[in-house]
């Protein structure tokens, strides 16, 4: 699979058949939220997720993982907020501000299930602009059946 292929399963339409709850439930120290999802020309499944750090909300995870079958998905895009990982101290990573991740085709070549690549981004400043981005980016139709994307007239207070 080319660069070119792993956008277009990225940017085609797509919709939401079925989530794991209407609310987030919790899981250790995150709360969670899954979806599935399918193309709108049903050829493709795909699995969304959500993951929200319950005391840090700049620590999230929000992904898309290609379905080719039932047991093993491949990772397409994940955007994140800033979060601790443990590499090298002179090492600089973008782990530690907001950030996108995208499988490469060395990724796919290797079957890595971990996306190794990952660049700083200023598309979003929050969880909730994040979702935004990641909503658009991947182009799910009925995603206001799913999230509420009211804007407050007076931001997030």
């Amino acid at each position: 699979m080319i660069e070119r292929e792993i956008e277009r399963l990225i940017i085609m339409p797509k919709r939401i058949i079925e989530s794991s709850s209407k609310e987030f439930s919790e899981e250790y120290q995150h709360f969670r939220r899954d979806f599935k999802l399918q193309s709108i020309d049903g050829n493709y499944k795909f699995r969304m997720f959500i993951r929200k750090h319950k005391e840090f909300q700049e620590n999230f995870s929000i992904g898309l993982d290609l379905l080719p079958s039932p047991d093993k998905g491949m990772p397409l895009i994940r955007c994140n907020g800033p979060h601790y990982v443990t590499e090298d101290i002179l090492k600089p990573s973008p782990h530690y501000d907001y950030h996108i991740h995208m499988i490469k085709n060395d990724d796919i070549e290797k079957d890595i299930r971990k996306l190794s690549f990952a660049e700083i981004t200023d598309r979003y400043n929050s969880y909730k602009e994040a979702l935004d981005y990641f909503i658009k980016r991947t182009n799910i139709i009925n995603a206001n059946d799913y999230f509420d994307f009211q804007k407050s007239l007076f931001g997030d207070l």
